[in-house]
């Protein structure tokens, strides 16, 4: 008899267990990355910078080809900015045999996204020393 009431009320306890350990949270909860703010999260720190030579240039795409012969392709979005020093321009005047950096991330399906594109033009030689 003691057998069939300590089961039952056995099986009671452990069903409610999840239940009550729920319970007495208080507090915000912390966002994680995957949260609302992960734009945010991003912005803070500083992006990894790429150089190299434009070998295609495709309405969401953007090929690099590094000094190393490495061909990286980089995704476009909307949110992508280009400039040629400080002036923001149109992704249309990046051409392909252009020397750009692009700064990206890893976009959601952790593939590099670029964030920022920057033409760099060729510095003139800077003189040194007196003229002979």
């Amino acid at each position: 008899m003691q057998r069939a009431f300590v089961i039952p009320v056995l099986l009671l306890s452990l069903a409610a267990a999840p239940a009550t350990c729920q319970t007495g949270r208080t507090g915000r909860r912390q966002s994680t990355a995957r949260g609302s703010n992960a734009d945010q999260s991003t912005s803070d720190k500083a992006l990894p910078n790429f150089t190299g030579i434009v070998r295609g240039v495709a309405k969401k795409t953007l090929l690099l080809e590094q000094a190393d012969q490495n061909t990286m392709q980089f995704f476009c979005t909307g949110k992508t900015q280009y400039f040629d020093g400080s002036n923001k321009i149109k992704a249309k005047q990046i051409q392909a045999g252009d020397r750009v950096s692009v700064e990206a991330r890893l976009g959601p399906d952790g593939k590099p996204e670029a964030v920022n594109v920057r033409l760099e033009r060729d510095k003139p030689p800077q003189e040194t020393g007196s003229p002979q």
